[in-house]
């Protein structure tokens, strides 16, 4: 399967609202949620599951695109930092300055 020109990471209001716009211009982003049937739900309106951080990650085209739609604090910490996290596995590096 062909890899996805970006992908949308957290699937609430906002991220599922993005992820319908794209499909609606004939995109097909990758999407993850913590929550799989979040991600299901996508799915079964035309985007590409991921069902982890790393399938998440290479489930994308380089130069890597992610949309982190995330409620702040603890849930961005995890997916940037946490355990089976996207640091690491992403184009650049994270807290460079």
């Amino acid at each position: 399967m062909a890899k996805a020109p970006f992908g949308c990471l957290g699937l609430g209001g906002m991220g599922s609202e993005i992820v319908r716009n794209l499909l609606s211009k004939g995109e097909v982003p990758a999407v993850y949620n913590r929550t799989r049937a979040k991600t299901e739900a996508m799915v079964q309106e035309g985007a590409r599951g991921a069902y982890s951080l790393k399938e998440f990650v290479d489930a994308l085209e380089r130069p890597r695109i992610i949309w982190l739609m995330l409620t702040a604090g603890k849930p961005v910490d995890e997916a940037i930092f946490g355990g089976g996290s996207i640091r690491g596995r992403i184009d650049c590096p994270l807290g460079a300055r």
